[in-house]
């Protein structure tokens, strides 16, 4: 026992006599951070809400050629895939989940937008992402979380914001060509300027691969064109058209070819026209939309066929950002959308063929929302 405490003592100083000579501080070299190779930046608005922001750049970076590939590598985003291009379906064989949201079918939680128009599934009520193309898109915003002074029907949302042009009389365009293994290439092409009060933005994408495996196979091909007018200092308007059209098979599961499940390809059209201000009093937007499309699952197993859905989806979104004093800021808006839409189920006999009438429904969501920022005092001595 005796020899335990001298133990114990000795290793108790030379403890003591390490942590004293290490008192003295060393300084590190500076570290500059000069960005990042995931996110463009994280924004918290003026009411504590978080937004991701993926920038044009870390899109090229990533190489993406689609959404789910622009938004593999973002915090709190996990995503799935079967193809190296294209999306199977609205589930597992390519989505986009935002802190484990996203999941539920048929509906999905996530909503996506276009310049802040709805664009997805109506008759299902969950995206598509083969009708979101990225080329020519400035941003991607990613809202983890529901944001009713910006939104008024969701608990999270992904906006595609499309490039606008430069101040001042400007034209410039850009052309990128890109191939790879399974037989993949890509085309992406935009023009962009400005003229006088007039500003434009022409965008066209195209790809395709092979795939990985046999039945991987996919194609998107999609069209975008933006013109805008500046009617005075304040006040602007712009009308923007975009289609896409896809096709996608599914490969199965590795090792199983009877899970194949036949091919399953979109289409759609969207068509926005909007007034915009700003002063520095606030600013804000009034969007009229409408968009339509199809998704049209083929030679699925079993008896199930074809199973082809179409929907409209149309609206208005309105909202304002007022500053009405000092620190202060008042959030409105209103959301209003209409969809509807058909399924035909052509099952393969002796299943019975059947059809769906989606009845009209309408989502009317005004939102308020009050901000006032205090700047904080210190007490002096």
């Amino acid at each position: 026992m005796k020899n335990k405490t001298l133990c114990c003592a000795a290793a108790l100083a030379f403890s003591s006599g390490t942590a004293l000579a290490q008192t003295d501080s060393v300084e590190l070299p500076e570290t500059t951070v000069v960005g990042t190779s995931v996110i463009d930046q994280n924004n918290v608005d003026s009411f504590g809400s978080l937004t991701t922001v993926v920038g044009q750049e870390q899109i090229r970076d990533l190489n993406a050629l689609d959404l789910s590939s622009a938004l593999r590598r973002t915090p709190g985003v996990v995503v799935s895939r079967f193809n190296p291009v294209g999306s199977f379906g609205g589930a597992e064989g390519g989505a986009v989940y935002i802190r484990g949201m996203g999941a539920s079918r048929p509906g999905s939680e996530i909503k996506n937008y276009i310049d802040g128009v709805p664009f997805y599934m109506g008759v299902w009520g969950h995206p598509l992402l083969d009708l979101l193309p990225i080329n020519a898109m400035q941003s991607i915003s990613v809202y983890k979380g529901p944001q009713p002074q910006k939104f008024g029907n969701t608990f999270a949302a992904i906006d595609l914001t499309p490039k606008v042009a430069e101040q001042g009389d400007n034209h410039h365009g850009e052309l990128q060509l890109t191939g790879g293994s399974f037989r993949t290439a890509t085309e992406q092409a935009s023009l962009i300027g400005r003229e006088g009060n007039f500003d434009y933005l022409l965008a066209q994408g195209a790809a395709h691969s092979d795939g990985d495996r046999s039945d991987g196979d996919g194609r998107l091909n999609n069209g975008m064109a933006r013109l805008g007018y500046r009617l005075n200092d304040n006040w602007s308007t712009g009308l923007l058209v975009l289609h896409a059209n896809n096709q996608v098979s599914d490969p199965g599961q590795k090792g199983l070819p009877e899970t194949k499940n036949g091919e399953f390809n979109t289409r759609g059209t969207l068509t926005s026209l909007s007034v915009a201000h700003e002063h520095d009093w606030g600013n804000g937007s009034l969007k009229l939309y409408h968009n339509e499309g199809r998704g049209s699952a083929l030679d699925q197993t079993g008896l199930d066929g074809d199973t082809i859905s179409d929907f409209t989806l149309q609206g208005i979104r309105w909202e304002e950002q007022l500053r009405p004093w000092q620190g202060g800021e008042v959030a409105l808006g209103l959301d209003v959308d209409e969809s509807k839409g058909e399924v035909h189920f052509k099952r393969i006999a002796p299943a019975p063929q059947a059809k769906f009438d989606a009845p009209t429904l309408r989502v009317t969501s005004p939102h308020i929302a009050v901000s006032h920022a205090s700047p904080s005092t210190t007490a002096g001595p």
